[in-house]
Protein backbone atom coordinates (compact mmCIF):
# COMPACT_ATOMS: atom_id res chain seq x y z
CA UNK A 1 0.00 0.00 0.00
CA UNK A 2 1.19 3.52 -1.17
CA UNK A 3 2.23 5.70 1.69
CA UNK A 4 2.14 9.90 1.19
CA UNK A 5 4.49 11.86 2.14
CA UNK A 6 4.60 15.58 1.67
CA UNK A 7 7.48 18.40 0.45
CA UNK A 8 8.69 21.14 2.58
CA UNK A 9 6.84 23.28 0.13
CA UNK A 10 3.87 21.32 0.33
CA UNK A 11 3.53 21.39 3.44
CA UNK A 12 4.02 25.56 3.10
CA UNK A 13 1.48 25.85 0.85
CA UNK A 14 -1.09 24.05 3.15
CA UNK A 15 -0.18 26.34 6.00
CA UNK A 16 -0.78 29.61 3.28
CA UNK A 17 -4.26 28.23 2.11
CA UNK A 18 -5.20 27.93 5.70
CA UNK A 19 -4.12 31.16 7.05
CA UNK A 20 -5.78 32.43 3.61
CA UNK A 21 -8.87 31.51 3.99
CA UNK A 22 -8.96 31.64 7.80
CA UNK A 23 -9.20 35.90 7.36
CA UNK A 24 -12.42 35.27 5.92
CA UNK A 25 -13.94 31.73 7.82
CA UNK A 26 -11.90 28.99 9.80
CA UNK A 27 -15.00 26.68 9.04
CA UNK A 28 -14.35 27.28 5.43
CA UNK A 29 -11.23 27.14 5.38
CA UNK A 30 -10.59 23.97 7.35
CA UNK A 31 -12.98 22.03 5.02
CA UNK A 32 -11.16 23.59 2.03
CA UNK A 33 -7.95 22.05 3.70
CA UNK A 34 -9.94 18.60 4.68
CA UNK A 35 -10.90 18.07 0.76
CA UNK A 36 -7.20 18.72 -0.74
CA UNK A 37 -6.28 16.03 2.34
CA UNK A 38 -9.10 13.88 0.72
CA UNK A 39 -7.80 14.75 -2.82
CA UNK A 40 -4.55 13.90 -2.01
CA UNK A 41 -5.31 10.40 -0.45
CA UNK A 42 -7.24 9.53 -3.56
CA UNK A 43 -3.94 8.62 -5.04
CA UNK A 44 -3.21 6.10 -2.54
CA UNK A 45 -6.31 3.70 -4.41
CA UNK A 46 -4.41 4.97 -8.05
CA UNK A 47 -1.19 6.98 -8.18
CA UNK A 48 -1.41 7.31 -11.92
CA UNK A 49 -4.36 9.43 -11.70
CA UNK A 50 -2.64 12.38 -12.88
CA UNK A 51 -1.14 13.04 -16.45
CA UNK A 52 2.24 13.57 -17.21
CA UNK A 53 3.78 17.07 -15.61
CA UNK A 54 6.97 16.69 -15.72
CA UNK A 55 7.57 19.07 -19.42
CA UNK A 56 5.72 21.35 -17.91
CA UNK A 57 7.18 21.43 -14.13
CA UNK A 58 10.22 20.47 -14.63
CA UNK A 59 9.93 17.82 -12.11
CA UNK A 60 11.64 13.81 -13.51
CA UNK A 61 8.30 11.82 -13.35
CA UNK A 62 6.03 13.91 -11.90
CA UNK A 63 1.97 13.77 -12.08
CA UNK A 64 -0.13 16.22 -11.43
CA UNK A 65 -3.94 16.27 -10.08
CA UNK A 66 -5.96 19.43 -9.39
CA UNK A 67 -8.58 20.31 -6.12
CA UNK A 68 -10.52 23.61 -7.32
CA UNK A 69 -8.29 26.61 -7.42
CA UNK A 70 -4.89 24.22 -6.79
CA UNK A 71 -2.70 22.08 -8.91
CA UNK A 72 -1.01 19.72 -6.62
CA UNK A 73 2.09 18.13 -8.60
CA UNK A 74 3.27 14.71 -7.44
CA UNK A 75 5.66 11.70 -7.80
CA UNK A 76 5.05 8.00 -7.57
CA UNK A 77 7.80 5.64 -6.28
CA UNK A 78 6.60 2.14 -6.79
CA UNK A 79 10.19 0.89 -5.14
CA UNK A 80 8.95 2.74 -2.13
CA UNK A 81 5.39 2.32 -2.20
CA UNK A 82 5.32 6.29 -1.67
CA UNK A 83 3.63 8.88 -3.36
CA UNK A 84 5.77 12.20 -3.03
CA UNK A 85 3.93 15.27 -3.04
CA UNK A 86 5.87 17.64 -4.13
CA UNK A 87 4.46 21.13 -5.11
CA UNK A 88 0.17 23.02 -4.12
CA UNK A 89 0.16 25.87 -6.05
CA UNK A 90 -2.74 27.98 -7.00
CA UNK A 91 -4.09 28.09 -10.46
CA UNK A 92 -3.39 31.92 -10.79
CA UNK A 93 0.27 31.61 -9.48
CA UNK A 94 3.10 31.60 -12.61
CA UNK A 95 4.33 27.53 -12.35
CA UNK A 96 7.70 28.79 -12.57
CA UNK A 97 8.01 30.82 -9.66
CA UNK A 98 7.63 27.81 -7.41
Amino acid sequence: MFKVNYSHSANAEIVDILRYIKQFSAERALSYVKGLDERIQELIKDPYIGRPAQEEYDIPNSRIIYFKSHKIIYCVSEQTETINIEVIIHNKKDHKSY
